[in-house]
């Protein structure tokens, strides 16, 4: 507040949610001539969609268009509800039910996220989730209520056939460790 101003942000608004128990938010912001300013995460407005406290805040900047990060996601006492926002460019996240108990046992949800259309998603523990990148220099950004412990994680090959995703590109750009990941 600066002497009588006071500019109140909207709350984040729930645009659906998945019975696998993802949701797809709409984040808002305020702008004026100076810029943007946006809540990334309000523990008071999303308390009863995210659980826990947030234990790692991770940025991540990619370079190239066709550029793959994921699947990852962590198993047992390390499992783990992450918040996904893409705040500069455009990525297409693919998030992957791993619960072998599940009658959705890898089925797949994809989702746009970038710059212009403000969304977050919220994704619930037992889900492997990854994007690929649509716009150089893309910028994401995601929370996570567990600390990572390499012990516990497990990485999905994004060329599993199990999967039978189309990627829309000839060949990702992968990480070693994504690339030398085993299939299911």
């Amino acid at each position: 507040m600066i002497r009588g101003i006071h500019y109140k942000l909207k709350k984040f608004y729930l645009k659906k949610r998945y019975k696998s128990g993802i949701l797809l938010f709409k984040n808002k912001f305020f702008s004026d001539k100076r810029g943007i300013f946006i809540k990334l995460f309000s523990e008071n407005e999303l308390i009863k969609y995210f659980k826990g406290k947030i234990c790692q805040t991770n940025f991540v900047k990619t370079k190239k268009i066709g550029t793959f990060r994921g699947f990852h996601y962590q198993v047992g006492q390390y499992a783990e509800q992450k918040l996904i926002t893409c705040i500069k460019g455009k990525i297409e996240v693919v998030i992957i039910d791993c619960n072998k108990k599940s009658k959705d046992y890898l089925k797949k949800y994809k989702f746009l996220l970038s710059q212009k259309n403000n969304h977050f998603l919220i994704v619930p523990k037992n889900f492997a989730n990854g994007y690929l990148v649509l716009q150089k220099n893309s910028e994401v950004i995601y929370f996570s209520n567990k600390n990572y412990n390499p012990r516990y994680e497990r990485i999905i090959n994004p060329y599993d056939p199990k999967l039978k995703i189309k990627w829309g590109i000839k060949k990702l750009i992968l990480s070693k460790k994504d690339r030398l990941s085993k299939f299911l």
